[in-house]
C-alpha cells in the first residue's frame, strides 16, 4: 500500500514538473530571444549615431567601421 501511495504521488509530481515546465521553458525562450534582439538593435543605433556624427561621407563612415570591426573581431555590413 506505501509503495502505490508512493509510487503515484511521484508519477504525479513528474506529470506536474514536465506540465508546469515546458510552458515556463518555451515562455523563457522568447524573452531572452527579445532581450537579445533589443540588445543587438540598440548595438546598431549607436553605431549608426556614432557615424553619423563622426563620418563626412559614406566612404569615411564604411572605413570607420571596417576599423571598428577590426578592432572587435566583429563583423559589420553597411547597407544604405
Amino acid at each position: 500500500m506505501r509503495r502505490r501511495l508512493l509510487a503515484s504521488t511521484l508519477a504525479a509530481v513528474a506529470v506536474a514538473v514536465v506540465l508546469l515546465g515546458v510552458p515556463l521553458g518555451v515562455v523563457l525562450r522568447g524573452v531572452l530571444e527579445g532581450q537579445a534582439l533589443q540588445a543587438t538593435t540598440r548595438e546598431a543605433e549607436q553605431i549608426r549615431t556614432l557615424l553619423a556624427r563622426e563620418a563626412q561621407s559614406p566612404g569615411e563612415a564604411a572605413a570607420l567601421t571596417e576599423l571598428g570591426a577590426l578592432a572587435t573581431g566583429a563583423r559589420v555590413t553597411l547597407v544604405d
